[in-house]
């Protein structure tokens, strides 16, 4: 579809060229709030990189799959779970540190690199195989651009695939007509503290999960509330999927969010086909069809050529993941009672009681039929329990309401109240160690600033968008928008719903949905008040000008 015609001037707003020039300032600025507290938050100390197994597992396998391109050894590759894996893996955080301190290498300097090489390896390591393996071979793959050893490259991949996906989202709201809602979402994730420091996370990749939704929001944005243009829809497809795999080979739950995309899909390719000037012979419900499965397939086909042999162990996390909410049959939130069950049935009579859960084969055949043997038998016999534990955790996902009792790493005062003192089930195993990983999602920041909300802002948030959605009776912004936040609530639901909540991250992705409709909120107070002040209420947009707010290059 080609550019709109410019709106007269005498309309008094932006045409086309300026919206696109407003929408590419509104873009580079949304991101400086980001980068400043990622900075101040995540790199100004090596508290992050000290003795963490999970940043040093993947930092072995990148070091020496990189310095085995540069002088192979001949040995043969060992596995992280080995004991000479987990040496190296140690020796190396130590030597790293040691270098890093000497040479006054600062953490938010991600490209400088260390001029020595590691302790003497073992050969190549390489992951389990229930590892996700994406975040090692991002980093190697720096590594090699920047020809060493970068030890802080690790921790800053996620907050680099963040700012452009960030700004595409603005691009998208402010192409929509909604420069304001675009700046304020883009602020609102700048200053949540659990979004940017999930970023930097050393437990896992999990920033990769919190981006694969924010460009499946950026997608639905287009999809849903700018002029509707196939080709625009498929060339978008298009690239979502090779970062969506990038994403899933990183943190492969990403691949839950599938449903919200596809309804992103469904509605973009339904007001697709309803325009006239679109129409071609054959059914309109046809060839809806053949656009959402073609911009499916655009989507997910990179990941399936991609696909890492290794992958996360299935019915282990649902069946442990069930003690978020069974208090009767026995789940547990915990790799510890987990081992015990495969023990106490025969299986790994072998292996040391010692080893911990993720260094044993999980994903083998053997233990996930076992898993998931235990699983449907529980299902089977009680189905009513299983539907239970599924709205409750639809419920607690929504209101984010396990916060009230486990916090997150919240201000001293509202410890006592929400944090490490309230009582939990033993069922819940580590659910709070999952909770305290970063700062709660009621939290808000900048710089040295911090607060932790009550988690009732949340819903306040909530409730507004839903009143100016209702009061949006010329679909100015809010009413669209919630469709735009059901896609995104359909991609960050299915994880916690599904699997458990008990981990504590996916789960509070879900405030993603409360900081868009945050942004719509402002905006809405913000367009009403001006219209107030003018003396004269919004006016409805007439199809030209719907056309030309949204037509900042609506074919790109």
């Amino acid at each position: 579809m080609g550019k709109a015609p410019d709106e007269p001037s005498s309309s008094g707003r932006p045409n086309s060229e300026s919206r696109g020039a407003l929408g590419i300032l509104a873009c580079l600025a949304a991101c400086v709030p980001f980068l400043f507290n990622f900075v101040a938050w995540t790199a100004s100390s090596y508290d992050r990189v000290q003795k963490l197994r999970r940043y040093g597992e993947d930092m072995s396998v990148a070091t020496t799959s990189y310095l085995e391109r540069r002088e192979p050894t001949g040995s043969p590759a060992i596995k992280l779970s080995s004991i000479a894996a987990q040496r190296y893996g140690l020796g190396l955080q130590a030597t790293m540190l040691k270098e890093e301190q000497q040479l006054g290498l600062r953490p938010w300097q991600f490209w400088r690199t260390l001029p020595v090489d590691s302790p003497v390896r073992p050969g190549p390591i390489v992951h389990r195989n229930n590892d996700d393996v994406g975040r090692a071979w991002l980093a190697e793959l720096g590594f090699r651009l920047l020809g060493g050893v970068a030890p802080f490259l690790l921790l800053w991949l996620a907050a680099l695939a963040c700012v452009p996906v960030l700004g595409w989202m603005v691009w998208e709201l402010a192409g929509a007509g909604h420069v304001v809602a675009g700046v304020v979402f883009a602020i609102a994730c700048a200053c949540s503290p659990f979004f940017v420091e999930s970023m930097a996370l050393p437990y896992s990749a999990f920033g990769f999960y919190l981006v694969g939704l924010l460009a499946i929001a950026a997608f639905a944005v287009f999809a849903i509330m700018r002029i509707p243009d196939a080709r625009g829809f498929l060339l978008r497809a298009l690239a979502l999927g090779p970062l969506l795999a990038v994403c899933a080979l990183c943190r492969d739950g990403i691949l839950l969010a599938l449903p919200g995309l596809l309804l992103a899909m469904m509605l973009g390719a339904r007001r697709i086909v309803a325009v006239p000037a679109a129409a071609v012979s054959g059914p309109r419900w046809r060839r809806g069809l053949g656009l959402v499965l073609l911009g499916f397939v655009a989507a997910a086909l990179p990941y399936a050529l991609a696909r890492s042999p290794t992958h996360h162990e299935i019915w282990t996390g649902v069946w442990e993941g069930l003690g978020d909410f069974d208090r009767t049959k026995g789940h547990v939130w915990s790799d510890a009672v987990a081992v015990k069950v495969l023990t106490d049935a025969g299986l790994d009579p072998g292996v040391p009681t010692a080893v911990e859960m993720f260094d044993r084969e999980l994903s083998s055949p053997e233990k996930e039929a076992f898993f998931r043997r235990l699983v449907l038998e529980d299902v089977r016999s009680d189905p009513l329990w299983f539907l239970t534990i599924l709205g409750k955790r639809v419920v607690a996902t929504v209101t984010q309401d396990e916060l009230l009792v486990l916090g997150g790493r919240s201000a001293p005062s509202e410890q006592a109240r929400r944090g490490r003192g309230a009582p939990i089930s033993p069922n819940q195993g580590r659910i709070r160690f999952f909770y305290h990983l970063v700062p709660s999602a009621a939290s808000v920041g900048l710089g040295p600033w911090r607060l932790a909300l009550p988690v009732g802002v949340l819903w306040a948030v909530g409730a507004a968008f839903v009143y100016a959605a209702v009061r949006d009776q010329e679909g100015r912004g809010p009413r669209p928008a919630l469709s735009v936040a059901a896609c995104v609530a359909g991609s960050a639901l299915p994880l916690p719903v599904l699997i458990t909540t008990a981990g504590a991250l996916e789960t509070e992705a879900f405030v993603l949905v409360y900081l868009l409709a945050f942004a719509f909120v402002v905006e809405w107070i913000w367009r009403e008040g001006r219209a107030e002040f003018s003396g004269r209420a919004p006016t409805k947009k007439t199809n030209h000008e719907s056309g030309s707010d949204n037509a900042v290059t609506a074919g790109c």
